[in-house]
């Protein structure tokens, strides 16, 4: 049965009925209206973000006894490994005493030259290693970057580094003949 809407005034009222296709049409409407809006915000949300990768809990337990003995082996060596960032304040000279930017330090750059310096457990360089530093983005990993260093002899491996500035996370990774030798992890603030 059809429900009649009257309005109270003084002139004579028209009838407006409320028909199964106004229900119809109103339903399609708001149902549309929401799944629009879904759509546009999925779209927004998967293109803004890479996603989160979930790390196996499983695997990494697995890989704990390995990964303890590889950091033993790697204190045993006893190599003296230093990460030199770029410094943001171009002015900075070495005559000054400041060569660049220790990755302690937060006076790092964001685009510049890198180098790693590696001395042996007596101090000597050691050259024809395969070093590779990786910059890693706390929350977007599609802006990641890996960054190969070249062997400039004595013991040190430069590359230029070009990414944007925030907090980053800087993975040193050298090998030697296909065998992880080295591996340090630390977090910097690039300007």
């Amino acid at each position: 049965m059809p429900t009649i809407l009257s309005s109270p005034s003084s002139a004579p009222a028209k009838e407006r009925r409320l028909t199964g296709r106004t229900v119809l049409l109103c339903l399609l409407g708001f149902f549309g209206c929401v799944t629009a809006v879904n759509v546009v915000m999925i779209r927004a949300a998967i293109s803004t973000h890479g996603g989160a990768e979930k790390v196996s809990s499983y695997r990494a337990g697995l890989n704990f006894a390995r990964d303890r003995s590889a950091a033993q082996a790697q204190q045993t060596l006893g190599w003296q490994v230093d990460i030199t960032l770029p410094h943001r304040d171009a002015a900075v000279t070495p005559a000054a005493g400041r060569q660049g930017c220790v990755i302690a330090a937060h006076g790092c750059a964001a685009s510049g030259p890198a180098s790693v310096s590696v001395r042996d457990a007596d101090g000597r360089p050691l050259a024809g290693l395969d070093a590779r530093l990786v910059l890693v983005h706390p929350t977007d990993s599609r802006r990641d970057r890996s960054v190969p260093l070249a062997d400039k002899g004595g013991g040190r491996y430069e590359a230029a580094i070009d990414v944007t500035p925030g907090s980053w996370g800087v993975d040193l990774d050298i090998d030697r003949n296909g065998e992880r030798m080295f591996r340090s992890s630390g977090r910097v603030v690039l300007n």
